[in-house]
């Protein structure tokens, strides 16, 4: 993808990359020292990943854990910095069981990759067994 994609184009095309299980191209997206804040992460979550390397590690075990099927809903809204893109989205797939949860991440997007990502959501909707399959995975 040119590195003069929109930040949205950018986004759409990485959830694009989720379902198919294409973790490089996702890690691909992200700025070398690109950063993702988790606000609500709980207990002994991270809730910074500093660079794409600590991205890619917290990804590495994901696909075995987390199967979205799709972002059915994705409004994405433009802010007055021209870098920085808010989404909400919704995500269905399987976690161990079935889930469905609302996302919003911030992203800014530089040289046509992520940089600063602050992604809200609340693993904690995921219950118990998909909370702690997503914790023993990093």
């Amino acid at each position: 993808m040119p590195a003069r994609t929109s930040p949205e184009l950018r986004i759409r095309h990485g959830l694009r990359l989720l379902p198919d299980r294409d973790g490089p191209a996702c890690v691909g997206l992200w700025a070398r020292d690109g950063v993702m804040e988790r606000p609500f992460a709980p207990g002994s979550w991270p809730q910074r990943l500093l660079g794409r390397d600590s991205v890619a590690g917290c990804m590495r075990g994901s696909p075995d854990l987390i199967d979205p099927h799709d972002f059915p809903d994705v409004p994405v809204h433009r802010t007055a910095a021209p870098e920085t893109t808010v989404v909400e989205m919704s995500a269905a797939g399987r976690l161990v069981s079935p889930y469905r949860m609302r996302y919003v991440p911030v992203v800014t997007v530089r040289d046509g990759r992520f940089a600063p990502c602050r992604d809200y959501w609340n693993p904690l909707a995921l219950g118990r067994t998909g909370a702690d399959a997503v914790r023993s995975a990093r």
